[in-house]
């Protein structure tokens, strides 16, 4: 396969003319007295590789089934394509132009791959053409199982039949791709192959909407990320802007005790002196670093690298002097555990 592309690394912010692709309003979806999904308002533009995150029960697959018109909400709305859900006529134009994979597919065990492929597209109405069978070829050679295309699907391994469920999905052309929990239950080369694949069809300009738990996967192919819990919006964006609204800093002192008097200066600081900072903490030293601090502790400030030298010098007029700064990079699953870690009532949305 192809060089993994570093998605997330790109300014993927949609530009004021982006042509939207699914949004959702105030979607709504309860079960009796149970609310799997809370006024959800989601935005995937043209282009986007989209992550939906969110813990275990947060209403994550609730909502991909809405997208799809699997079930249908309590209220609220769902366009997909400029089509609006609701309607049965629209939502089956839609649905023309969307591949998904929502649970574990399920082939003829001993028809080959290409024979399977033939089945989804007699299945999907496709003509039993030339132009269907260079299809099938195409997406063969697209997510890598060309060489293997005449074996029969029971003798695939894991990853390979997620790649064949991957082509089934793309046989009818989408323009869409909704993929939950794509590498569950894969091993790390699995988890390799699918996280290229993901990359590959992105760069053939296909949008896809990815629901999963490997976060770092995730930071690593996503452009944009909603991140859910309990049904409801806590936060949506660019993932290179979210993580960079989480900058931190991290001082290191010769002594252990210079620590506390750093920390107690920095949260009495007088008014206006540095109130761009939000916080600062003790924390431990971060492991696999090298960087082995006097009692493991370090000071952590969050503020960007630009800032440190107005920290430094705000203490060093009082007689602390750290021995090193250096900038705490801050990974999608750090941010993930503490955005959701936080109570939703003191969360704002955007």
């Amino acid at each position: 396969m192809g060089d993994l592309p570093k998605i997330a690394s790109h300014d993927q912010r949609p530009s004021q003319h982006a042509e939207m692709v699914v949004r959702t309003e105030e979607l709504t979806k309860r079960f009796d007295t149970f609310i799997a999904v809370d006024h959800l308002g989601i935005e995937i533009y043209r282009g986007d590789v989209y992550g939906l995150l969110g813990p275990n029960g947060s209403g994550k697959t609730t909502t991909i089934r809405m997208l799809l018109g699997l079930i249908h909400p309590t209220s609220g709305q769902v366009t997909t394509l400029g089509y609006a859900m609701s309607d049965e006529k629209q939502r089956y134009r839609a649905l023309q132009h969307v591949g998904a994979i929502v649970e574990q597919p399920v082939f003829y065990p001993f028809l080959t791959g290409r024979e399977n492929l033939r089945g989804v597209a007699t299945f999907g109405c496709m003509a039993r053409n030339q132009a269907t069978e260079e299809r099938i070829e195409e997406v063969l050679e697209l997510v890598d199982m060309a060489t293997r295309a005449n074996d029969s699907y029971s003798k695939y391994s894991l990853g390979m039949k997620q790649r064949l469920a991957l082509a089934a999905t793309l046989v009818h052309y989408p323009q869409l791709i909704i993929l939950d929990e794509p590498t569950n239950g894969l091993d790390p080369a699995g988890v390799v192959e699918i996280r290229e694949l993901i990359g590959r069809l992105s760069r053939q300009g296909i949008t896809i909407l990815l629901s999963s738990h490997q976060l770092h996967e995730i930071q690593q192919v996503c452009s944009r990320v909603a991140i859910i819990k309990r049904g409801k919006l806590l936060v949506q964006g660019n993932v290179q802007d979210l993580l960079s609204e989480q900058q931190c800093i991290l001082l290191s002192f010769a002594e252990p005790d210079l620590l506390q008097q750093a920390e107690l200066f920095l949260h009495t600081q007088p008014e206006g002196e540095q109130n761009w900072m939000r916080h600062a903490r003790i924390v431990t030293a971060p492991a696999n670093t090298g960087w082995t601090p006097p009692g493991g502790q370090l000071l952590e400030v969050e503020a960007t690298m630009e800032q440190a030298a107005a920290v430094n010098a705000f203490l060093a007029e009082r007689g602390i002097y750290a021995t090193e700064i250096r900038r705490r990079e801050t990974s999608l699953e750090q941010y993930f555990l503490e955005l959701t870690a936080t109570p939703l009532h003191v969360i704002s949305q955007d």
